[in-house]
């Protein structure tokens, strides 16, 4: 979907004036994705690449998740063990 170049103008402008993206996309009738999709852009053409935060998406879409432990990571080395000593072992 093409998005005028007024339509990018008025959502990096109401952006700017700290909006919620998913009001602006509520009042210009696009979906979140597309107006994260302009902000985006509009952030990799005007800002230089940052060492620290490359690939960190901008502070508007939210804090980054979290990965949290796996229930199975006290058990990986004993089932490594288990399966190097026991190849063919099925379940």
């Amino acid at each position: 979907m093409n998005i005028d170049p007024l339509a990018k103008n008025e959502i990096i402008a109401r952006w700017k004036n700290h909006q919620s993206v998913r009001r602006i996309a509520k009042d210009l009738h696009l979906g979140p994705a597309a107006i994260a999709n302009v902000i985006r852009q509009h952030l990799a053409q005007t800002q230089s690449p940052q060492p620290d935060s490359a690939g960190s998406p901008p502070a508007c879409f939210g804090p980054a998740r979290l990965t949290r432990k796996s229930k199975l990571d006290p058990f990986l080395d004993p089932l490594r063990q288990l399966l190097k000593r026991y190849p063919n072992i099925t379940a």
